[in-house]
C-alpha cells in the first residue's frame, strides 16, 4: 500500500495532472492563455497545461495539509517580489486567489473536497483521498 506521502511531489503532481486532464471532469478556464498566476508575475505561464498542474498541486496540498482555505493555499504560490525590473525582497506577495478558488470549486463539484460545518477551509472527502491513493499505488508499482 502506498500513499501520496510515499511518492516524490514532482512525479506525483505530473501524473495527477495528466489524470485530471484526461478525465474530462475539469475544464480549464476559458482565458487560460492570458491568466497570470500571481500579481508579481509579468506574463502568463508558458506551459499550456499549467492549469492542470496547479489543480493537481492544490489537490495534493489538501491531502498533505487538510483544512486549508483559499488564502492559505494562495500564499503557497506567491513569491518575494523579485522581477526583472526591480528587486524587492522585503515584500512578499501571495499567488492568485482566483485560480485557487476556481480549482477548489471544481474539486467540490467532483465531490473530492467539501466544507465542514463550524470549521474554516476545505477538507478532502473519502472519494478524494481514495482517488489520490489510487494514483499513488499505480506510481509505486
Amino acid at each position: 500500500m502506498a500513499t501520496v506521502k510515499d511518492i516524490a511531489a514532482d512525479k506525483f503532481i505530473a501524473a495527477l495532472a495528466l489524470h485530471l486532464e484526461n478525465s474530462n471532469k475539469f475544464p480549464a478556464p476559458k482565458n487560460v492563455d492570458i491568466i497570470k498566476t500571481a500579481s508579481i508575475n509579468e506574463l502568463a505561464p508558458l506551459n499550456e497545461k499549467w492549469y492542470y498542474i496547479r489543480l493537481a498541486s492544490v489537490f495534493r496540498g489538501l491531502y498533505i495539509n487538510n483544512g486549508r482555505g483559499v488564502g492559505a493555499i494562495a500564499r503557497t504560490y506567491g513569491g518575494n517580489g523579485t522581477t526583472k525590473i526591480a528587486h524587492k525582497k522585503e515584500h512578499s506577495y501571495s499567488g492568485s486567489r482566483g485560480n485557487v478558488r476556481y480549482a477548489l470549486k471544481q474539486l467540490d463539484a467532483a465531490k473530492f473536497t467539501s466544507k465542514k460545518a463550524g470549521k474554516n477551509g476545505r477538507f478532502l472527502t473519502d472519494a478524494g483521498r481514495r482517488e489520490l491513493d489510487n494514483i499513488a499505488k499505480t506510481l509505486k508499482a
